[in-house]
């Protein structure tokens, strides 16, 4: 016979795999989503992954990341990936003094 903090147990573990499932099915889902949205809301204003700034800004993903870990940049996640606007990056490494005003 079952105690019911035993019972409890079994419906709480069976609650917290339902919700990690959901959270696995749902995820690519949402970042499909996610990215059609964007890409219409920035159809002048792409967004740039990690490795679009490097190549962009003449940098390294490592450089990147240490941005991203020191909040210089954050742009927005989505599943595993981050997604940033060109304007976003340039705004923060001018005021970080990482690059000069250029008039491009």
């Amino acid at each position: 016979m079952l105690t019911q903090e035993l019972r409890n147990k079994i419906k709480d573990d069976a609650i917290y795999i339902k919700l990690e499932y959901l959270e696995y099915v749902l995820e690519p889902v949402i970042e499909k989503i996610f990215l059609r949205i964007n890409a219409k809301i920035q159809e002048t204003k792409p967004l740039l992954t990690i490795p679009d700034i490097a190549k962009r800004f003449k940098v390294t993903k490592a450089t990147i990341h240490n941005w991203i870990k020191r909040e210089i940049i954050t742009g927005t996640k989505v599943g595993k990936n981050r997604y940033f606007t060109e304007d976003e990056v340039k705004e923060a490494l001018l005021k970080y003094g990482f690059i000069k005003e250029s008039h491009d």
